[in-house]
């Protein structure tokens, strides 16, 4: 008998025990689709690669205006050449960004994406019944935002060459017009 009730006491104890970790678990698996959620949409709804190109594009119409007024009554190559200076410090805060993006921002996304994977399969191992829609669907975003981040990264990349080679060629040609 007093085996009996020791064993009952045992399995008492340790479904407490499995019960506190299932719930433990499943609190760490709110945290980490919480963090991965805020972290994905923050990415999402962040606009510093086009900003950047944008400003790009306005220093680049800067020095098209400068040349454009540059010549024999108005010599001022100088201008010119220091617009397209802006237009390359422009790209290189660019390069910035991006590498902060790719070196911080998507691999803190991956970090959340990994987290949120390893605590359903704590959970699953815990042979718990809980719903991992809100798991699956941050994951998703997570791995959306990724997606959504590499194509930034090239369409940014793209626009910025075209920028800087325009400006560059710009910058050239005044330099080398007699009449500016």
């Amino acid at each position: 008998m007093a085996e009996q009730q020791a064993n009952a006491q045992a399995a008492s104890q340790a479904a407490a025990q499995q019960t506190q970790q299932t719930q433990q678990d499943e609190n760490q698996l709110a945290t980490d689709v919480g963090t991965l959620n805020s972290d994905a949409t923050a990415q999402q709804n962040d606009k510093t690669l086009a900003n950047d190109i944008q400003q790009m594009q306005t220093d680049l119409e800067t020095e098209q205006n400068d040349a454009a007024t540059c010549n024999a009554a108005n010599p001022d190559p100088g201008q010119v050449s220091a617009d397209d200076s802006q237009v390359q410090s422009d790209d290189d805060q660019l390069q910035s960004d991006v590498q902060d993006l790719q070196q911080n921002t998507m691999p803190e996304i991956q970090q959340d994406i990994n987290a949120v994977q390893s605590d359903e399969s704590s959970l699953q191992n815990d042979g718990a019944s809980v719903n991992l829609s809100s798991a699956t669907a941050a994951i998703a975003l997570g791995q959306k935002t990724l997606t959504d981040s590499g194509k930034a990264v090239t369409w940014a990349n793209n626009q910025a060459s075209s920028i800087l080679q325009q400006a560059n060629q710009l910058a050239s040609s005044v330099s080398s017009n007699p009449n500016c």
